[in-house]
């Protein structure tokens, strides 16, 4: 059996779930979103294959990134932490 197939068949199941919702924004067209999706879903299924992805509720992806957290819907209502606790929680790559 040729490398490639051994390591394909060896692989551990994804633990990405399979009705995942993204979120996609900011794309020049839906086709750029579309073919973006689905790269992201590839690589996403293998990380899964190595690390625990099956509490991953959505992805989101966005290019305006203030206005995409905004609009995540966190489960609670939203309470504005306490200057000594207020810490970054997630970071925008430009």
């Amino acid at each position: 059996m040729p490398m490639e197939e051994a390591a394909m068949t060896t692989a551990a199941p994804s633990t990405v779930p399979d009705a995942l919702p993204m979120t996609l924004s900011g794309f020049e067209s839906g086709e750029a979103a579309h073919t973006f999706a689905g790269r992201l879903q590839a690589y996403l299924h293998v990380i899964g294959e190595r690390l625990d992805l099956e509490r991953l509720d959505a992805v989101c992806v966005a290019y305006n990134y203030q206005e995409a957290l905004a609009n995540v819907d966190r489960g609670v209502e939203e309470q504005q932490p306490s200057p000594q606790r207020r810490r970054p929680t997630a970071w925008a790559l430009q």
